[in-house]
């Protein structure tokens, strides 16, 4: 019932269900490699709704699609002590596990055969937002509203050190000053030093707080449990992997105009001759 109203059900739990929703950030970046490449990238995050906690985001220079969503989950599903090591931060990310259900925009990227086969695959509920009806109580909004804020003033930072007074009138170029992995870095910084641990605006909690007693307890009541760290991140990657069909003939498959054999695919052959 109160899901037709776009008003949030009461969770009492991480993970009960999170929220993945995507937007196209406010900053302009250059490429990595190439710093003549230079755009917006799209951010696609993951929100915890019990606790407003960020789960994971993606950062894409492409629209998000079902794959953006996969990589998403994979993320929130691992310990993020690798990815954090790599950008080289001494940040703590804690918030990590398998969501109970995943809610979803009702866009079309959202839905794939992959993502379907992933969340089957570990018993993850894939609920989407009916046509029409805003996200409930907006919340996934509201986080990336505050990130989009936070964003901006970035933007302004970078501009005034540059020099100019307006943001609207620097043009792509003159603006772009950070690469995609300066910006991956500078959100890491923001939503593990600054965002986990400043009161919510809904909940009037932080949402590091509110993760920490969710998941151990209170003296008062008992709390989810630590999540289990996954014995196999490669297999959850390639769960959550594209998925394409290919027909195998006598020769093996073709894939991209190349044909690939292995003895991996005759029992297969074998069973559609019976």
């Amino acid at each position: 019932h109160e899901h037709h109203k776009g008003q949030t059900p009461k969770l009492d739990f991480p993970l009960e269900r999170i929220q993945i929703d995507h937007t196209l950030v406010d900053v302009v970046c250059t490429g990595t490699h190439d710093r003549g490449h230079v755009g917006r990238l799209w951010i696609t995050l993951a929100i915890d709704e019990a606790t407003r906690a960020i789960l994971a985001f993606v950062l894409s220079w492409e629209y998000p699609n079902a794959s953006t969503v996969a990589q998403c989950l994979y993320r929130v599903m691992i310990p993020k002590d690798e990815w954090l090591k790599r950008v080289g931060t001494e940040r703590v990310w804690p918030m990590f596990g398998k969501p109970d259900r995943v809610y979803l925009d009702n866009a079309s990227e959202f839905s794939s055969r992959a993502l379907r086969f992933g969340c089957n695959q570990y018993n993850i509920g894939l609920e989407h937002r009916p046509k029409g009806l805003p996200h409930f109580g907006g919340i996934i909004e509201r986080v990336v509203g505050t990130v989009m804020t936070e964003m901006r003033l970035l933007s302004a930072a970078t501009a005034k050190r540059r020099g100019f007074s307006k943001v609207k009138t620097i043009s792509p170029n003159e603006k772009a000053e950070m690469s995609r992995e300066e910006l991956e870095a500078w959100l890491i910084e923001f939503i593990c030093g600054k965002y986990h641990n400043r009161p919510h605006s809904s909940t009037r909690q932080n949402p590091q707080l509110a993760w920490l007693r969710g998941i151990y307890g209170t003296e008062r009541r008992a709390g989810r449990g630590a999540p289990a760290v996954p014995k196999d991140k490669q297999k959850i990657y390639l769960d959550f992997a594209d998925i394409e069909t290919r027909t195998i003939e006598r020769y093996g498959i073709r894939w991209d105009n190349i044909l690939y054999w292995g003895e991996v695919l005759r029992p297969f052959l074998d069973a559609g001759d019976q």
